[in-house]
């Protein structure tokens, strides 16, 4: 099915605009891109997508593809779930209080690195939550790399036998690729990590920045170093730690501060849960909801997002689900 033979050129085009604005540091959003999330919008489709110019779904179309049923325990691959919670406190660029908090639940899948990437064989593992790809969608896909920038005495000063990937795989050649985590032993059968890093990136897939944490329990602290949002910056302050028990991974904590300010403008909570069984949302049905609530934060803010018809994605974000809805001011009721 060709998607741009049934929506209008200047409504496609304009869908392409509003996953770059949403998205900033996404270095391209291709065709791909935006036909699924077309079709992420045909499974869901609301009345605000007419005024966008995405027409309802054809009979027998991509809504009709329904999320896949894994069961982990056959899978040889540790499988997660984390619980995410995304809480926002202050308006941007200013200390005036602002409330927004919901949840999000993002599969990850755990797969041990490659002593070095040598071949196409290496670069890509089969899991049953899709591919991970090593070199095009992380920074350090072997122990080599993560050797080559850690193994100095101004890091680790040593190099580690293992490292374990825990990150959302790419689905249909798609990956909601927002946060992933290595952790690194010192020695092969060490029963605990002995390090750590984050790897930030895209809603779109993209990997763009590590974060190093020289022991399991290190308090990670640096500059962002990229764009996530429209309401972030390269210049704010990055503060993660993780909590591991034993094997599994259990709490991920960030904290951004903006330049100056003293208290944080967001907090994200992850929690991991591993599971047996799990559905598996399609990766744009993610980038979608998260589309939706970046524009229903910006219009409460007051503070333009750039994303094009801004008040209908505000509009289709209102409909979701939050712990609190975005409000100005210290409080609001939850809901």
């Amino acid at each position: 099915m060709s998607i741009q033979g049934i929506i209008a050129p200047e409504s496609y085009e304009r869908l392409r605009t509003t996953l770059a604005k949403t998205f900033p540091d996404t270095t391209q959003i291709t065709d791909a891109m935006v036909d699924s999330a077309v079709e992420a919008m045909w499974r869901d489709y609301r009345p605000e997508y007419a005024e966008m110019g995405v027409p309802p779904p054809p009979p027998a179309g991509p809504e009709a593809f329904g999320e896949a049923w894994v069961d982990a325990t056959k899978s040889g691959f540790p499988i997660y779930v984390a619980h995410a919670t995304h809480h926002r406190t202050l308006k941007k660029g200013s200390v005036t209080p602002m409330q927004s908090r919901f949840m999000g639940n993002l599969p990850v899948v755990r797969v041990t690195l490659p002593p070095k990437l040598t071949g196409a064989r290496d670069h890509v593992i089969s899991t049953p939550l899709g591919e991970v790809y090593l070199a095009g969608d992380h920074l350090v896909g072997s122990i080599e790399l993560i050797a080559s920038k850690y193994a100095g005495k101004a890091h680790l000063g040593y190099t580690p036998e293992r490292v374990d990937l825990i990150t959302p795989a790419r689905l249909n050649g798609m990956r909601f690729g927002a946060i992933a985590m290595y952790l690194g032993y010192r020695h092969m059968h060490d029963p605990e990590p002995s390090f750590y890093l984050l790897e930030a990136g895209t809603a779109m897939g993209e990997a763009k920045v590590l974060y190093f944490g020289k022991t399991i329990d290190a308090t990670i602290v640096q500059p962002s170093w990229y764009d996530p949002t429209p309401f972030s910056s390269p210049s704010n302050t990055y503060r993660g730690h993780i909590r591991v028990d034993g094997v599994d991974p259990v709490h991920l904590s960030v904290q951004a501060f903006e330049p100056g300010h003293t208290s944080p403008y967001i907090e994200v909570n992850v929690d991991y849960e591993r599971v047996t069984a799990l559905s598996v949302p399609w990766p744009l049905d993610l980038v979608l909801g998260a589309t939706q609530r970046v524009a229903l934060i910006g219009q409460t803010m007051g503070v333009p997002s750039g994303i094009p018809l801004e008040g209908l994605w505000a509009m289709a974000g209102s409909r979701l689900r939050w712990i609190q809805a975005p409000t100005m001011g210290a409080g609001s009721s939850p809901r």
